[in-house]
């Protein structure tokens, strides 16, 4: 995921915590929306929601 991620993204910052029951991604890309991540996860088989 994150690989996939940063080679499609500039992200500055780039982190999926596997120890939270929510699996929290999180990124940090100026260039990006929050639904071009939500999107671009979902298209690699993944469930994928922003929190708020």
């Amino acid at each position: 995921m994150i690989r996939a991620l940063s080679g499609e993204f500039s992200a500055t910052l780039c982190t999926l915590d596997l120890e939270d029951c929510d699996r929290v991604l999180r990124v940090d890309c100026p260039e990006m929306e929050e639904h071009q991540v939500v999107s671009f996860v979902r298209d690699l088989g993944f469930q994928c929601a922003v929190l708020e």
